[in-house]
């Protein structure tokens, strides 16, 4: 059935009459992406608890290290990431740009603190001392490095434990469709 101009298909993109050029195709991605999360909340909930990461057993006397909110620590990795990009580019950066640089270092500690348990947090906070309020290039190198690296080993975490869960689920479903198979003994 053709849908009139203007009108959102999917898998098509805004079609609009006229042509399309590249701020169109943009523009399509967008409304693509906006769309999709429109209908994942239309959707009903799904019952699945959210996922937080155990980073070490509590039998070995320090508090339970957990990562809460593991898709948050992702999105912080991946600022750090175009961050370090951007402090390491051969071109001067704008005096403007040290303190907004500043700032958004700012709030990816504040959201990397809020991320995990209190053990991990004091462990940040410990590892990274509180930057001058004018920090020069090469303090915020230093604190994007350590930020990256510190996350970077968070992600490491996350990617095992997500693995380990897929293969303990795989193996679970296995056992389960296997005739006459009971499932097996915990360790």
């Amino acid at each position: 059935m053709a849908r009139p101009a203007g009108t959102y298909a999917p898998n098509q993109g805004l079609r609009a009459a006229g042509t399309l050029d590249a701020r169109d195709s943009l523009r399509d991605n967008r409304v693509t992406a906006m769309t999709m999360v429109h209908e994942r909340a239309a959707r009903p909930a799904m019952s699945a608890a959210p996922l937080v990461v155990a980073l070490n057993r509590p039998e070995t006397g320090r508090g339970a290290s957990r990562v809460q909110a593991p898709a948050r620590v992702l999105r912080m990795w991946t600022v750090l990431t175009a961050t370090d990009r951007v402090l390491h580019q051969p071109a001067v950066l704008s005096p403007d740009a040290l303190p907004r640089l500043r700032r958004s270092l700012q709030v990816v500690r504040t959201e990397l603190a809020g991320s995990v348990s209190a053990p991990l947090a004091a462990e940040l906070s410990s590892l990274l001392p509180p930057l001058p309020a004018s920090p020069g290039m090469d303090e915020l190198r230093v604190e994007c490095a350590c930020l990256l690296g510190w996350t970077g080993g968070l992600v490491v975490a996350i990617l095992d434990q997500v693995e380990l869960a897929a293969a303990v689920s795989a193996l679970a479903a296995r056992a389960s469709a296997s005739p006459g198979s009971s499932a097996p003994a915990a360790a």
